[in-house]
């Protein structure tokens, strides 16, 4: 699947999630720079009470556009470190992300060496795997 074809699939979804709008509201959101800073050359105001910039802006406008659209997605998932973005992924295809962004801000809260975050992401994609993921995506689609 190429990142162009992950994308168009979740153009569809909705921009807010509660599991993922919690993680956001619960004070989990980046502060800066990556999309943050992307976000603010739009004038999208960083809002973590309404969860803006939402997750689907991420992914769509301030992700997609920053790389070569015709990649493989499953090498830019790999990559992907963020956890809310993670998690709207996740709970825009239909996983339950409860006990997962729970343990994700578990991470965050406790990380001591500025790397948390980054340690949150990877437990999320672990529990969410790519070919999880993908079969998801597969099944929503009807192939």
């Amino acid at each position: 699947m190429t990142l162009e074809e992950f994308c168009a699939f979740f153009d569809g979804k909705q921009e807010h999630y509660p599991v993922s709008d919690s993680f956001i509201k619960n004070g989990y959101m980046q502060e800066e720079r990556g999309y943050i800073r992307n976000a603010k050359k739009e004038g999208i105001k960083r809002d973590v009470e309404n969860a803006e910039p939402n997750q689907k802006w991420h992914l769509l406008k301030s992700y997609y556009p920053s790389t070569d659209k015709y990649r493989d997605a499953y090498k830019c998932y790999k990559r992907l470190l963020c956890p809310e973005l993670l998690l709207w992924i996740a709970e825009s295809t239909g996983f339950d992300v409860e006990d997962i962004s729970i343990e994700a801000q578990r991470i965050i809260k406790n990380g001591t060496n500025g790397r948390a975050r980054n340690k949150a992401g990877i437990y999320i994609r672990n529990e969410i795997t790519w070919e999880m993921l993908e079969e998801k995506i597969a099944q929503e689609k009807g192939e």
